[in-house]
């Protein structure tokens, strides 16, 4: 839990250079989705001993997996697909990273995408940061299908792997999708690390990291903490950073603490990056921020805490969570 004097330095130091409004930037039902994000790690259950099948391995784009022997190649909307004479397929699907991708470790995410193309929801697994699998049925044709998805992704190339199986002879294949999705290899060129997942903001189209063992609160201004340290999300209306002194930058972001001293301040014309200390009702703090440009405005990362407790492991944290930041607009 932070202490009193944390939460109002916090505070007070954003209360500068940083224009904490993430009521203006951050859209409150994105909020509300971010903290139904699971941080656990689901499993698909394993088919039973006696179960097995003839297959063939194969691979399409970043994608290697098992398809059943006697099932037939074709290429459909300019992605692979595998289908039986039943009516059954396979559709591997390769595309590049979008953002976007990354709701789709809310449960209700997927389940309104689902409704969207005339599904319905019958299961979800959070299988990673970067990997959910989860069911639906939605009528294809004059077909009622029973779908199994399974998505994968990196910061290059997202795939996707659906198992289509008609609803009237889904009996006979109940562990044919958990069998092959088992067997499937995704690689990943630039991987999203286990320990963070990515938040995508829609309103301001960025990106940052989040470390899945801290929390995530939202009380006007979106804060990451866990135990003494935290990190704030806010915005600037400075874009150019380039012409902004240490003078002033001291003056603005440290004229509401104690004995304010920058130890580090490296202005771009895109970016400022900085780290301070300060003292606040004897305890002597310790403040690092990254400042981004996000087109009209600008994004601010601060991390504040205890000068006592700052590690290089908060280092590499803070380095995680603004290095996984991006610009979409």
């Amino acid at each position: 839990m932070h202490t009193k004097y944390q939460k109002k330095k916090v505070i007070k130091i954003a209360a500068g250079i940083v224009t904490v409004v993430i009521a203006v930037i951050i859209l409150s039902k994105i909020l509300s989705l971010k903290r139904e994000l699971p941080v656990y790690v689901g499993t698909i259950e394993e088919p039973t001993a006696a179960y097995s099948i003839e297959t063939q391995r194969v691979e399409y784009a970043n994608v290697m997996m098992d398809i059943p022997a006697d099932w037939t190649y074709m290429i459909y909307n300019d992605n692979a697909r595998y289908a039986s004479d039943n009516g059954s397929y396979i559709d591997i699907i390769s595309q590049d990273y979008y953002p976007e991708i990354n709701t789709f470790l809310s449960e209700n995410i997927v389940s309104a995408h689902i409704a969207s193309i005339g599904g319905t929801e019958t299961g979800f697994t959070s299988m990673s940061s970067s990997c959910v699998y989860y069911n639906y049925q939605k009528m294809v044709g004059d077909t009622f299908y029973n779908v199994c998805s399974y998505i994968s992704w990196d910061f290059s190339k997202i795939a996707e792997i659906d198992i289509c199986i008609p609803a009237e002879i889904y009996g006979d294949y109940l562990e044919l999708p958990e069998y092959l999705i088992n067997k499937i290899t995704c690689t990943k060129t630039s991987p999203i690390s286990e320990d963070y997942y990515v938040y995508y903001e829609s309103n301001t189209n960025t990106q940052f990291g989040v470390p899945i063992t801290w929390e995530f609160t939202n009380n006007g201004q979106i804060t990451l903490y866990n135990g003494d340290a935290s990190i704030i999300i806010g915005s600037s209306n400075i874009t150019n950073f380039s012409s902004v002194t240490s003078m002033q930058y001291s003056q603005l972001t440290g004229n509401s603490v104690a004995n304010f001293v920058l130890s580090s301040f490296n202005p771009s014309q895109n970016q400022l990056t900085a780290e301070a200390n300060y003292n606040d009702n004897g305890t002597k703090m310790y403040m690092k921020q990254y400042m981004v440009n996000a087109g009209n405005i600008s994004l601010v990362f601060t991390l504040t805490v205890p000068s006592s407790s700052m590690n290089n492991s908060l280092s590499a944290i803070f380095d995680t969570v603004t290095g996984y930041y991006q610009y979409w607009g």
